[in-house]
Formats: structure tokens, sequence, C-alpha cells
């Protein structure tokens, strides 16, 4: 079965001059890149399919903003699901919004703050707020799986059993950590499951966008688990995809990860990943 939306996502076709998002979206407060906010949107609109929208990692809904600009211009349009604690402590509240001039924003409950952002698009995305590992998913079709919250190998286990069921052939799969030092175990992850989907494209910070040629068995998912994955296999699987970067920008990141992974290679939670490398941050990035 061919998907011609795949072969388009490998031209990056959301870094088209005739492809834009409104202003507003200059100006969101996100740690994504504008580049990964026009992804998301041509994804969400292009996929094909009646299949629902996931975001997994909402923050203040830079992620779920963008997937709903696209969502609603589908045919048929998507549906956004958002996913997050939507908790906010002081420091990150400084960091993304007083900072940028965007008020203040009272205790630490995001989901206010969440909801003044993404006022524009409110119809298309349902909120899910709590523990990502208490989430679950009624089984009906995904076609598009953002994910920007596999922060522990734990995480990542809930995720395999929860959502990558529901993927159908055709479906898009959002790796945003993937192209980052901290999160060692998507790459086993999505090299184990290469029988069934296939790496497409990327945007040049973070993003890595994989195509789900069929739903992968539970045999394929079950083998993706933490306990199942050894250090020697994840080694092997970060070489592996940094085969197929050239520029400079991926593969540096990638190496990156590799020092860390030399450096806490039983760290099972990003945050206890060491910053070895030290990379500057990139203009787009401050």
């Amino acid at each position: 079965m061919s998907f011609p939306h795949f072969d388009t996502i490998r031209t990056r076709p959301w870094n088209s001059r005739r492809f834009t998002l409104p202003g507003w979206t200059r100006t969101y407060p996100t740690m994504l890149t504008h580049e990964e906010m026009r992804m998301l949107a041509w994804v969400a609109e292009m996929t094909p399919g009646a299949g629902a929208v996931i975001d997994l990692g909402a923050f203040l809904g830079g992620s779920s903003a963008s997937l709903a600009l696209g969502a609603e211009k589908a045919d048929p349009p998507k549906r956004v699901h958002s996913y997050d604690r939507f908790q906010l402590d002081e420091k990150v509240k400084f960091q993304f919004l007083y900072r940028k001039g965007h008020g203040l924003a009272e205790g630490e409950d995001g989901l206010p703050v969440f909801h003044r952002f993404t006022r524009a698009v409110a119809d298309t995305i349902e909120v899910h707020p709590g523990d990502i590992q208490d989430a679950d998913w009624d089984a009906s079709p995904v076609a598009v799986l953002f994910i920007d919250i596999s922060k522990t190998k734990d995480i990542n286990d809930h995720l395999l059993a929860t959502f990558f069921p529901a993927l159908v052939p055709g479906s898009v799969i959002v790796q945003q950590d993937f192209l980052f030092f901290r999160n060692p175990w998507l790459y086993p992850t999505m090299q184990k499951l290469e029988a069934s989907v296939e790496m497409l494209s990327y945007t040049d910070q973070n993003s890595v966008i994989f195509g789900v040629h069929r739903t992968p068995t539970a045999e394929e998912l079950d083998a993706c688990r933490a306990e199942r994955t050894s250090y020697e296999e994840t080694v092997a699987a970060i070489r592996h995809f940094r085969a197929k970067f050239t520029d400079v920008r991926q593969t540096e990141m990638i190496d990156a990860l590799l020092a860390s992974l030399e450096a806490a290679p039983r760290a099972d939670k990003a945050w206890r990943m060491p910053n070895v490398a030290h990379l500057p941050a990139l203009e787009d990035e401050i």
C-alpha cells in the first residue's frame, strides 16, 4: 500500500513560503521552533483519514494550537486530544510568560493559561489533564501521534501500550525529543518498529517524523519495552539513525546523546542524562 503524503513529507513541505501560520503563532509561549509549529499544522491537515490527532505533552498549547490549525482544515476535520499535567511553577512561568511579556498567571494550574492561548482554535481541542501514566485511549484510530512527553522509560512503555496499538496504515508519528541529548530510549523503540514504521523526515531541531505502513503487532510493541532493551541495543539504534542524517545540526546532537548515554548508561529519566557535550543554544532556541 502506498501513501502519497509520506513522499510529500520527505520534502519538508511545511517550509514552503506559501505555507504560513497566523501571525499570533510567532509570539506563542512554546518550547517548539516555528518550523515545528508549521510542520505540525501541515501534518494534521494533510494526513488522510478520520483518525484523531493526539498531542502528548501539550505544555502551554503550542503543539495543540499548531495541530488544531491543521486539523480544522483537514478533510474530514480532525479533533485534537491534548494530554498534559498542566502544572506550572514560578520558574516556568517566568521563563515562558513573564520574560516574554505575557502577563501574570495565578497559582500552579496551567489550564487557564492553555485555554487563553488556544482560544482561537478551542473548538477543535479536547483536553485530558493528569499524569500521562494514568491516561488511556479508547482504541479508536489515531491519524497523528505527536510525542513530547516520553521523558522516562516507564512513560515510553505506557505510550507504546496505550496509543501505538491505535495507529493505522497512513498514520504519522512525530517524536519531538528525537534530536535531543536526553531521550535515548526513543531510538531502539523506533528501530524495533521498522517492520511497520518508517522514518520519513525531520525538522532542523528536535522533531523526527515517522510514517506507519501497518499497525504494529503486540509482539513488536512488547519487544520495545525498556526491560527488553539492552544498553548495547540502544547504542546500536542511535548509530543506526545517525547514519540517516548528513547535516551537522542533527549529527552533533545525536553525538551529544551518545556522549550523555555513555556517561549515564543506566539513566531511565531524561533529567538524569548529563549535558556532557555542552552544545551552545542556537539563536532560534533562545
